[in-house]
């Protein structure tokens, strides 16, 4: 997301823990064939499925990150997946947390709800993104009962006014969105449905075939050129490269980018695939 960083050592510190913790990459898919589209989105957002990321800063290591598909339940009268990731770094002195939580429908793939819980030291913030609103509009609230401040604006803050795609999907939607598209049997492509594609479209294309070792182990992968302008994980300038299975379900294999305050690495520690739902429970 895009917003003005705060000034001093809190907001750098801000900068590079946003393009650590925010969405890895993204992609979404361009028009029909949506029993296909529905087929393959299935086959990659299976509920029970664990991807376990390394994360590494340069040289150090900074902690996990999860990402997992957690239930299913019902949001706004529709059948929708749980989508979870959560990342902690044992900093001394200085205590990182950050949860994220997706719903999304399957057919098509779409986001309904998206929250953040952010910690950072002694600071913490918590906001929920609506996206089933009327007029296509993007609604922010903020759970911990804090309201956004135009004037100085917060660098992990959602921007207030967003004309909202069709059928939008966000942070965490966009990797099954990707996923589903390699399944699909594409390896370059455009982003038209991210939620902030206000700013300008988002293009994957595939680099090179390559083989890659992770501590999960070693995966035949596609190794794709990512660029999503709103994200800063994948700003033009940070030279991104996502590694993703080519074999089915295609778990996210390695992704890596450069800030400017030195390489940041995710590497897939361990992998567990999930399962079809027979139901989901009842959500608000």
């Amino acid at each position: 997301m895009t917003r003005s960083a705060v000034s001093g050592a809190r907001s750098r510190r801000g900068r590079w823990w946003s393009a650590l913790s925010v969405g890895l990459l993204a992609a979404a898919p361009l028009s029909g064939q949506a029993s296909a589209n529905t087929a393959a989105a299935a086959e990659t957002l299976a509920v029970g499925e664990i991807m376990e990321f390394g994360v590494q800063f340069g040289p150090i290591q900074l902690g996990s990150n999860q990402l997992t598909v957690a239930d299913r339940e019902t949001v706004a009268g529709e059948d929708v997946y749980r989508i979870e990731v959560e990342f902690g770094a044992p900093i001394p002195f200085f205590r990182i947390h950050d949860r994220q939580t997706s719903w999304v429908m399957l057919a098509p793939l779409r986001s309904l709800r998206f929250e953040r819980f952010i910690q950072e030291g002694r600071r913490r913030t918590s906001w929920r993104v609506h996206l089933d609103g009327p007029e296509r509009r993007l609604r922010v609230e903020h759970l911990d009962g804090q309201v956004a401040d135009p004037a100085h604006p917060d660098a992990t803050d959602p921007p207030l006014e967003v004309m909202l795609p069709d059928a939008p999907i966000d942070d965490l939607a966009i990797l099954y969105e990707m996923r589903r598209r390699i399944a699909s049997g594409e390896t370059s492509f455009r982003v038209r449905r991210y939620y902030l594609s206000e700013i300008s479209p988002a293009w994957f294309e595939l680099e090179r075939r390559d083989r890659t070792r992770v501590p999960a182990g070693r995966f035949d992968v596609y190794v794709l050129r990512a660029v999503v302008p709103g994200m800063s994980m994948f700003t033009p300038e940070s030279d991104a490269r996502i590694h993703v299975a080519v074999d089915p379900p295609h778990p996210i294999v390695m992704v890596t980018t450069e800030t400017r305050q030195g390489r940041l690495t995710l590497y897939l520690r361990d992998f567990r695939p999930g399962t079809a739902a027979t139901g989901g429970s009842r959500g608000s």
